[in-house]
């Protein structure tokens, strides 16, 4: 029930101020005598329209306060304490609007959001008027109004199928996050299951990234291995090469030992060394005859190391530290 009204700096009034008894209470009077400016006033206060229009001139700004007794509608206490608002038998409402613009809410001291004060006053008042939005359009108005009609039983028994259907919301929600988590983990699995098959068919080998490797920048540098192997093959196998000088030293100092046999250690150390580059160009040959780069070889080596360091970065640093999981 409203008990009273309190309007500060509200387009005309300066500052009024009503009190309400239980029953019928009439606002009468002459058109222009404020009777409109005490509703719009009632009705901001209750979470409507507002504007800065409505501040009285010459002034920093308006508030309007309204008292409500509350000790018989339960339904509004519990909405307070959702919102975390002290309740009492006793409800203060109320509203400030600055010459700035700016508005503020309040329910029993509490700085409230707008919208909550429009919910707790849309259920403690009804407003009728032209062109006004009225209770009984709402489509739980007529639910409240047969609660409200069944009295203390009625009451009694929509707590318990409250109570009951709580204990269904709660239990419908722990139902879908099981089977939101039944449904994560068969995904999980799923993926598990892909991972393992990718990498079983990869098929890897403990050492197998070295070589590899190896074999992939032999292949990479075939060219210029058989340009140097080439060159190196030539200073030794020219006619005025290596071998050639080498085996006319060698041949001058066997001819020399004959006369000087001081100099027999050196003819044979020169024959020694003829040797031994001799062995280096046959083998030199057999290497040029033997090596062919072959491309496709290449790609091969290529492709198979680009699926181990795909694998590598997509599972861990080291293929063996993927090879485990699929056993």
């Amino acid at each position: 029930m409203l008990q009273s009204l309190h309007v500060h700096n509200f387009a005309l009034l300066e500052d009024a101020h009503a009190d309400f008894t239980a029953g019928f209470n009439v606002f009468t009077g002459e058109t222009g005598a404020g009777k409109s400016i005490l509703i719009d006033a009632f009705g901001m206060v209750l979470g409507g329209r507002s504007s800065v229009d409505y501040v009285r001139s010459g002034t920093d700004g308006l508030w309007v306060q309204a008292v409500f007794d509350i000790s018989s509608q339960p339904e509004i206490k519990a909405l307070l304490n959702e919102h975390g608002i002290d309740e009492d038998d006793d409800l203060f409402l109320k509203r400030q609007i600055s010459a700035a613009g700016k508005s503020r809410a309040f329910i029993n001291g509490v700085q409230v959001p707008l919208a909550v004060l429009k919910n707790v006053g849309a259920r403690l008042v009804d407003i009728h008027g032209q062109h006004e939005n009225q209770d009984l359009l709402h489509p739980d108005a007529a639910l409240k109004l047969t609660d409200a009609f069944g009295g203390d039983k009625l009451a009694a028994a929509y707590a318990e199928y409250k109570k009951l259907y709580d204990v269904y919301v709660a239990l419908e929600k722990h139902l879908r996050q099981l089977e939101e988590e039944n449904e994560q983990q068969d995904l999980l699995l799923d993926r598990y299951a892909w991972e393992i098959k990718e990498i079983s068919e990869a098929n890897l080998k403990l050492g197998e990234e070295e070589g590899l490797e190896e074999e992939a920048r032999l292949l990479q540098n075939s060219e210029r291995i058989m340009q140097a192997v080439n060159t190196a093959y030539n200073h030794l196998e020219a006619e005025d090469a290596v071998l050639a000088r080498l085996a006319h030293v060698r041949d001058q100092l066997q001819y020399a030992a004959r006369y000087d046999s001081r100099l027999a250690p050196l003819a044979e150390c020169a024959d020694s060394a003829w040797i031994t580059l001799d062995d280096c160009r046959g083998e030199l040959s057999e290497y040029m005859a033997s090596s062919d780069f072959n491309g496709e070889r290449a790609a091969e080596v290529q492709q198979r190391l680009d699926i181990i360091y795909r694998l590598q970065k997509k599972y861990s640093p080291t293929p063996p530290a993927a090879r485990p999981c699929s056993h």
